[in-house]
């Protein structure tokens, strides 16, 4: 996805804004309203390494709560372009607008092209290089605590939603075919935090 020129590197989206898994193989137009009810639109903004990591904090603030319980843990991401490790058992920063380190988040690697950029090692944060992040309007606003995306560069709504984002991923990048039992061998998000990992 492009936006002004902007390569989008990463894409977020909040666990509280998926409402239903889509099982598949076969998948109806109510099925996606049923699994983005929201329907925000797409939205693209730019932000600094110090703030990615805080987003990347907030994701994981609270875990092991996640969603479902009124407490704002939607907040915990589902992400495209990105690999992270984080330690539950270190303290929870939400809410940030900027870090100067990682707490939680003890590793985090950007996809750039076919290589990975390494932005936070062993906690600290290793680049002052700026990351485009394409995620919903609500978001990109600061809710559920995503503070350092409204800090952010605002560049601009993609013209699309999340249903309409979420169709074409469907019908063009899966080819019309879901299959939950089948998911990837590799997790892009990891818990390292040994029992503390334990939902």
């Amino acid at each position: 996805m492009k936006n002004e020129g902007e390569q989008v590197d990463i894409g977020i989206a909040n666990a509280g804004g998926i409402r239903a898994s889509i099982d598949g193989p076969d998948v109806t137009q109510c099925d996606i309203n049923e699994a983005a009810p929201y329907n925000n639109p797409v939205v693209v903004v730019k932000v600094n390494a110090n703030q990615l990591v805080a987003a990347m904090e907030n994701s994981v603030c609270l875990f092991p709560l996640i969603s479902g319980d009124g407490l704002g843990t939607g907040r915990f991401a589902q992400m495209i372009g990105v690999e992270m490790e984080f330690d539950p058992s270190e303290a929870g920063v939400c809410d940030q607008a900027s870090v100067n380190a990682g707490s939680r988040v003890r590793s985090l690697k950007v996809k750039r092209g076919a290589d990975y950029e390494v932005v936070v090692e062993d906690g600290a944060i290793n680049t002052g290089g700026n990351y485009v992040i394409a995620t919903s309007a609500y978001l990109a606003g600061g809710g559920d605590g995503y503070s350092s995306l409204a800090a952010g560069e605002q560049l601009g709504d993609s013209g699309v939603t999340e249903y309409q984002a979420l169709w074409t991923y469907i019908a063009y990048e899966l080819i019309s075919y879901v299959n939950i039992k089948d998911p990837p061998a590799s997790q892009s998000i990891k818990c390292v935090g040994g029992d503390d990992c334990k939902l």
